[in-house]
């Protein structure tokens, strides 16, 4: 299957008006059974237009009208770009229905008859919307997307060929989601050129290149210090002085990265460097992209791994390769799995049904219906026998063997029993265990700090935890010992080392040690509405004075104001009422004092 992933860059929204000023492509096919993409073709064109670029769109992908006054204008370029995308099976881009409409607005313009038609669209902005969930239902940027799949953005935004292998690589991975199987299932037609009407051809007049005496039919644009030319549909390349690297003998060649491209004959491929030297022999069916200094090479349905001295570091023998991880690749042969290391040896033998990813050096691995794991190195850390395997976290993980939980560490070791119903995640170095409808905590040596008899285990706050028994409650500490007897309807948030607790309309305060301090005789212990009356109590719980106020506020050090009805009067702390004569002494030295501030200060 022939893909076609394009994206553009113009000088605004407007396909009456605005022009492209960028366009690029990656073509290339797509194994539907396996999932690998194999590119063959890369275009990445600028695009001279008459006029300027609006400061705003420039602002935006970083073009500026001298940035592309050295090249060509759209006719120049048109027809290459066409071609590959009437070959094309489906065309996909991110937002296609944009660069569609501007491209369809430039080849209208040049009286170009391609039938637009037949091109089957894919867009991957429409098809995600649900996927990535943009607040307000918003179909997502694409720097949102790949966010999401791979928890990273990419550099270059707004480049029409940073976002063209962006979206390649979206497509790719959300094709392991199972987003377009409807597309796909679809019969194919062979690209838009089998289904509507053909490019015409046009007549290029042969060109001349400075240095060199010979005529091409076609040079491309100097890209990485090398330039593309044809003679008939035969390629070759010539360097910045205009010599020739090897011969031109190849069907296709793709853009220097590195100092090196691929080159096709046929239906096979291999590298070449700027001499044009094959530095990888021209024998490969397919040749992917380097990942972590590793491709994957593929004859027949076969398929090996190169490194980045062109050598094979394994045999082409397997029927699918994961990407190169932490010096690992997972490799498959039928329906069994291993792990070959980047020497190319298989340090886990191919005998597994499925192994995971990596999480702190160990992954889980399958045989029929059980899960062990292993390490880095492929060497099983525990015996094959769990029905589940969790995601390692610092060196443990969970493990399931029918509906029991424990958990094991990277050397397969039982830490914690086969034994829970459930273990919850660490909070405050405690987590949560289950066996039936009862509960109990773990600390994070694996022990149980209280035995598991709770129907309800609150958060651990201040070294504490509430925790209910069928209606009743209680306080245990970060040690399991239950500091007061399960006895509560209700207990507070504590404060300061206070909690407020009830035992059914009454109302008392105990410590952070669970002792009461305050009986449980009071209806509330805070400010009533109004028609109730105020009393006082001290940090011992003790009655200090009568329920009797109607309001109580700070007056001062040792001292509150009280109201009764209308009277006001101030009160030692203690609660024993100041007499009337030495309310008249305060309110006399507070008069002086003012008077003296006034007579200094103004």
């Amino acid at each position: 299957m022939k893909l076609f992933f394009f994206d553009t860059e113009t000088t605004g929204v407007n396909p009456n008006k605005d022009r492209i000023i960028q366009f690029g492509a990656i073509y290339g096919e797509y194994d539907l059974q396996t999932g690998q993409f194999n590119e063959l073709e890369r275009i990445n064109q600028y695009i001279n237009i008459e006029g300027e670029i609006p400061y705003g769109a420039s602002q935006v992908h970083g073009i500026y009208k001298k940035d592309i006054e050295g090249y060509g204008y759209m006719k120049d370029y048109i027809d290459e770009f066409l071609v590959y995308m009437g070959r094309a099976d489906y065309v996909i881009g991110h937002n296609v229905d944009f660069d569609k409409r501007m491209f369809i607005s430039e080849v209208k313009r040049l009286g170009n008859n391609f039938n637009f038609d037949a091109v089957r669209w894919v867009d991957t902005m429409r098809s995600t919307a649900q996927f990535v969930n943009e607040k307000g239902g918003k179909r997502p940027k694409l720097i949102k997307l790949h966010e999401k799949l791979f928890g990273r953005g990419f550099d270059g935004a707004h480049d029409a060929m940073a976002d063209i292998v962006a979206t390649k690589d979206c497509f790719l991975e959300l094709r392991k989601y199972g987003f377009f199987r409807e597309i796909f299932s679809l019969p194919l037609g062979g690209g838009a050129l089998s289904r509507g009407k053909k490019v015409e051809e046009k007549k290029v007049e042969r060109k001349r290149v400075e240095g060199n005496k010979r005529s091409y039919d076609e040079v491309r644009n100097l890209e990485n210090g090398y330039a593309q030319v044809r003679i008939g549909d035969k390629r070759g390349i010539i360097n910045r002085r205009g010599k020739e690297g090897g011969e031109i003998k190849y069907d296709t060649i793709g853009d220097f990265r590195d100092g090196y491209a691929q080159a096709r004959i046929g239906d096979k491929r291999g590298i070449i460097n700027g001499k044009g030297e094959e530095v990888c022999k021209i024998q490969y069916d397919a040749i992917g992209d380097f990942r972590c200094g590793y491709a994957q090479v593929r004859i027949g349905d076969k398929r090996g791994v190169i490194n980045k001295q062109w050598k094979e570091i394994c045999e082409i023998k397997y029927d699918a390769i994961g990407n190169f991880r932490v010096g690992c690749v997972k490799v498959c042969i039928g329906d069994k799995r291993g792990i070959v290391n980047g020497k190319g040896d298989e340090v886990c033998k191919i005998k597994y049904d499925a192994i995971g990813d990596f999480y702190d050096g160990y992954a889980q691995v399958c045989v029929g219906d059980k899960r062990g794991i292993i390490n880095g190195r492929g060497k099983e850390g525990c015996e094959i026998k769990y029905d589940e395997v969790g995601d390692f976290c610092d060196g443990y993980a969970q493990v399931r063997v029918g509906d029991k939980r424990g958990i094991i560490n990277g050397r397969g070791d039982e830490v914690c029993k086969i034994k829970y119903n459930a273990i919850g995640a660490f909070r405050y170095g405690y987590a949560e265990v289950r066996v039936g409808d009862k509960r109990g905590i773990i600390n994070k040596q694996w022990k149980e700090i209280c035995e598991v008899k709770y129907d309800v285990i609150g958060e651990f706050r201040d070294g504490c935890a509430k925790v209910r028994v069928g209606g009743k409650r209680g306080i245990i500490n970060g040690g399991g010992e239950q500091l007061c007897e399960i006895k509560y309807d209700a207990i507070g948030d504590f404060c300061d080392g206070y909690a407020q607790v009830r035992i059914g309309e009454k109302r008392g305060i105990i410590n952070e040690k669970g002792v009461e301090i305050c009986k449980i005789k009071y209806d509330r212990i805070n400010i009533p509405p109004s028609g109730k009356k105020l009393g006082l109590i001290n940090e011992q719980g003790e009655d200090v004075s009568e329920i009797q106020y109607d309001a109580i506020g700070d007056f001062g050090v040792g001292h509150l104001k009280v109201r009764v009805g209308e009277k006001q009067r101030i009160i030692r702390v203690g609660g024993k009422k100041i007499s009337g004569s030495l309310v008249l002494f305060f309110w006399i030295v507070i008069f002086l004092v003012s008077v003296i501030c006034f007579y200094f200060f103004y």
